[in-house]
């Protein structure tokens, strides 16, 4: 499953920002850093793996924490929960390709 998330510098300095994940399910992030200018922002992709394993109704809540490392200690998260619905399970098909006559 993958996110996107958008970081705002709304202070008045330069910052330079830590990224890390806090979930059950293994979690990347695009960057693990991030130097933003004041009033910037980009843009963060977040990508849940569901595991093989897991069954309808089985859910992960990914925290990510963003926090800075200059200035004033600030720092924010967001919560990502990533849900099973259903499984689908597909057939597998074979073919055979006969030669042409």
């Amino acid at each position: 499953m993958n996110y996107t998330l958008t970081l705002t510098n709304t202070g008045s300095m330069t910052q330079t920002f830590i990224l890390s994940v806090e979930a059950i399910w293994e979690v990347q992030l695009s960057m693990t850093e991030i130097v933003l200018a004041p009033g910037s922002s980009e843009t963060l992709l977040v990508y849940v793996h569901i595991p093989q394993a897991a069954n309808a109704g089985d859910e992960d809540n990914a925290t990510i924490v963003v926090t800075s490392t200059t200035g004033p200690a600030v720092s924010a998260n967001a919560v990502l929960t990533t849900r099973v619905d259903y499984r689908v399970f597909l057939p597998t098909l074979v073919s055979s390709v006969l030669p042409l006559q």
